[in-house]
């Protein structure tokens, strides 16, 4: 996750259901690359949740929710400043979880890899997630889809 910066925005209502969207964005201009509507089930908690482009990680926080909301309001208008809090996490800051890279890294390069799919340690270990996901990986599909796996295996190492 070096290259990215997720933001999320929490809302009291979830207006871009009211006005018949899925809150999903898919931008090449951005900031916002890719954002989702990240309510919970209950339906209790309203969100939108997403990834900014790397490019802008030297800017304040300031400046990217300004941006990110700037570029929300092209598609639902003034409402999107009625937020409850704005988080963020700019992962090339992130101590434990981030290094420099010696080359470029592209994105989910080794999501899905075979490695994945063992069982280490006599079964005692298996790895899964997202990314180890081999259709639909780093995303919320691959989830279900790794953990679906990981009790298949869990079930044979079990009995």
């Amino acid at each position: 996750m070096g290259e990215s910066i997720k933001v999320g925005l929490r809302y009291a209502k979830p207006f871009w259901r009211e006005k018949n969207t899925s809150g999903t964005i898919f931008s090449n201009v951005g900031p916002v690359t890719e954002m989702y509507d990240h309510s919970n089930f209950e339906l209790s908690t309203f969100a939108l949740k997403g990834f900014m482009n790397s490019a802008y990680a030297s800017a304040t926080k300031e400046i990217r929710k300004r941006l990110i909301l700037n570029q929300l309001r092209k598609y639902y208008g003034n409402i999107v400043d009625n937020f409850l809090s704005y988080e963020e996490t700019v992962w090339s800051n992130e101590p434990f979880t981030f290094t420099n890279y010696e080359t470029a890294i592209l994105p989910h390069q080794n999501n899905g890899n075979p490695i994945f799919k063992n069982n280490y340690f006599e079964g005692k270990l298996i790895i899964t997630g997202s990314e180890t996901a081999v259709q639909f990986p780093g995303y919320m599909e691959g989830a279900v889809s790794s953990a679906k796996s990981a009790v298949e295996k869990l079930s044979t190492v079990l009995v």
